[in-house]
């Protein structure tokens, strides 16, 4: 099982502390922003979008809104 909130974190050797989590996926981050900024434009009327978390996933394996509203 892969751990992802390690209890101590790191140095690297540019003496900067880190915690080793797996790379996020950004790029379908952009992509779903991207879609979602879409769908906002072809809706007049369509007043607010709220995606509050959103998961961003370990890169490969997408994001997810774990909660959202929209009003029009």
């Amino acid at each position: 099982m892969q751990r992802f909130w390690p209890i101590r974190s790191q140095r690297s050797s540019m003496g900067c502390w880190w915690r080793p989590w797996p790379r996020a996926d950004l790029e379908v981050l952009a992509h779903t922003l991207e879609a979602l900024s879409a769908i906002v434009r072809g809706s007049p009327a369509l007043c607010e979008v709220d995606l509050n978390p959103v998961l961003v996933l370990p890169e490969g394996e997408g994001v997810v809104a774990l909660d959202a509203l929209n009003s029009g």
